[in-house]
């Protein structure tokens, strides 16, 4: 078990859900927004998609390095 693990593992959980979001609201908002909103949203979604890479990136890093699995047991941080 490895604390760091799950931390890594539930900020990209939540870089995972944070894209999906912005990405439905892309797609959802494509034909009401101005272009000027609609190219800062699409703004914010790539700022979220290079975020969710980075976050599996040192997800991955850190169990190669460490060679860590999840924990069995939930996470306190799980449910903040």
């Amino acid at each position: 078990m490895c604390d760091e693990f799950d931390k890594l593992m539930l900020a990209y959980q939540q870089a995972v859900i944070k894209h999906t979001e912005t990405l439905v609201l892309l797609e959802g908002f494509r034909t009401k927004l101005s272009k000027q909103d609609y190219d800062r949203l699409e703004q914010v979604v790539e700022q979220n998609r290079l975020a969710l890479e980075e976050a599996r990136r040192n997800l991955e890093e850190h169990a190669a390095s460490h060679g860590c699995l999840p924990s069995t047991e939930p996470s306190d941080a799980a449910t903040t």
